[in-house]
């Protein structure tokens, strides 16, 4: 993007980097128009670059320049050129732009000084040598200085660089360097000791790691867009055809599958890839989104290239991904928390809306997955049938490590009573459990899933759902009919809130 000064009638300069022909000053020149502006470092390297031109404005302004010290240099230079050249100064200023930014204070620790360069310096010095960069200085706490750098130096941001500053102040020679370095071995952080766990987990269940690149074709990534955020790209023609950051690792793996694909790899269960980095994406406003995500990609086991799967077949592969995903999140979170999946509509076309679910551990999201829909595919040229998952890989590993769960041995017997329920085809698990919990029954200890039963039986649009229902007495052993009433209730409200039938 080029940016210019111009007039009424077309550009004057190019802005921050050389005046043009009409506004040149020369031996006959008398009525000078000053224009002074912050522009923008970037905007102006990229325009010098391009055009290649080195000027002395370009080099100040690639730089920063604060617009707080735009009105006094302003007037400092008119008064110089006034009175060395006899000039006289007209009256007023013209002035427009945003509101003027503010310095952040900067928090200086001096004992984290005295870590970093490795020499002793008090407070009282630190403190002295940064007001000599007129840096203003207020003393806090014992070990905590306010600083506030001038305006002039847009380049102190952080605590390192006013730390930067007090080491070449008080001078690189007066810093001792050590003969030997002291190395203290420590534990992996937890982070990376969750990362090789998940990786050791995947790897497991038959999952080859990818480490694709980080750019796909404008085309490949569109699908893949929630509502809200629009594609990040780098304007570099040596990037060709794929100058998109990808906003998911799907379009990448749907490459990798398709080359295995070429190649013909068959692997017993289908072909199982996993990769974990980073997506981009940005808003409207070019605010960038970033997230670092776990993403999982497998084969639809069964089905021939370029045939359509059977109904069975997808169900199967979907419930292989969520097996899949539990597994993860049950090495990062332990068997304390609560994993739940809940059907959802996809936030972005790629996914098929037929099969998609979100995962949650504890209430707290952690990602989707599902069957990746025809369009993706075939953008990617892949005619096997895959389905995916994308989880936050910052949550997932915030959830490490994992929390055991002891509990004493029973000291009495329980009673099971399986219970198949008939209900409609969009009734999902978590809802069966959500309501016999919250009903909270008499001695009831747990409920576990048996299976799922699709057929003639039981009618189009239906299901049948076997729940086992375990109840237990810690004081004593339970009878039959001690359980027969709570049985009974949970049958009712199954039939009045989820409209289901008991099967014989």
């Amino acid at each position: 993007m080029l940016r210019v000064v111009a007039d009424a009638e077309g550009a004057t300069s190019l802005a921050g980097v050389i005046g043009g022909m009409d506004s040149e000053v020369d031996d006959t020149t008398t009525d000078v128009v000053f224009e002074m502006a912050p522009w923008d470092p970037v905007t102006i390297r990229t325009a010098a670059r391009r055009m290649a031109i080195r000027t002395d404005a370009g080099y100040r302004f690639e730089r920063i320049v604060d617009p707080r010290t735009i009105d006094s240099a302003a007037r400092r230079a008119v008064a110089m050129i006034s009175e060395l050249t006899g000039g006289e100064t007209a009256e007023g200023v013209l002035s427009d732009g945003g509101e003027l930014p503010t310095t952040e204070q900067i928090s200086v620790r001096p004992s984290r000084c005295r870590d970093v360069l490795g020499i002793e310096i008090s407070g009282a010095e630190v403190a002295d040598l940064l007001r000599g960069h007129e840096v203003e200085v207020e003393q806090t706490s014992d070990d905590a200085l306010r600083c506030v750098p001038p305006t002039f130096r847009p380049d102190l941001t952080r605590e390192i660089d006013l730390i930067e500053e007090v080491a070449r102040t008080h001078g690189y020679d007066n810093i001792p360097m050590a003969d030997k370095i002291a190395i203290r071995v420590t534990h992996p952080q937890e982070s990376e000791r969750a990362r090789r766990e998940l990786g050791a987990v995947l790897t497991g269940l038959g999952f080859w790691e990818a480490v694709a690149f980080s750019f796909v074709g404008p085309e490949h990534a569109e699908p893949w867009y929630a509502e809200g955020l629009e594609q990040a790209r780098v304007d570099d023609d040596r990037r060709g055809a794929e100058p998109t950051l990808r906003p998911s690792v799907i379009p990448s793996l749907l490459q990798c599958r398709k080359h295995n694909a070429a190649a013909q790899v068959h692997v017993d269960g289908g072909v199982r890839l996993y990769e974990l980095s980073a997506t981009f994406a940005q808003t409207p406003e070019h605010k960038s989104v970033e997230r670092r995500t776990l993403t999982m990609l497998m084969d639809v086991e069964g089905v021939a290239p370029g045939k359509m799967p059977k109904p069975e077949q997808l169900q199967s592969a979907v419930r292989a991904i969520r097996g899949a995903v539990e597994h993860a999140v049950a090495a990062m979170a332990g068997p304390a928390r609560t994993i739940t999946v809940v059907p959802a509509a996809p936030a972005c076309s790629g996914w098929d809306a037929a099969g998609h679910g979100r995962v949650k551990a504890d209430g707290q999201e952690l990602g989707v997955f599902g069957i990746v829909g025809e369009h993706a595919r075939k953008l990617a040229g892949l005619d096997e049938h895959v389905v995916a998952a994308e989880l936050d890989l910052d949550a997932l590993l915030g959830l490490y490590p994992p929390r055991g769960k002891v509990e004493a041995l029973p000291a009495f017997p329980a009673i099971e009573r399986d219970l198949s329920l008939i209900l409609d085809e969009a009734v999902p698990w978590a809802k069966v459990v959500d309501l016999i919990e919250s009903a909270e029954p008499a001695h009831f200890d747990g409920i576990d899933f048996v299976g799922t039963f699709r057929g003639k039986q039981v009618g189009a649009g239906k299901k049948s759902l076997t729940a086992r229902l375990r109840f237990r007495l810690d004081s004593g052993t339970l009878r039959h009919e001690d359980v027969d009433p709570q049985v009974e209730r949970v049958v009712q409200l199954a039939t009045e809130k989820l409209g289901a039938t008991l099967r014989a």
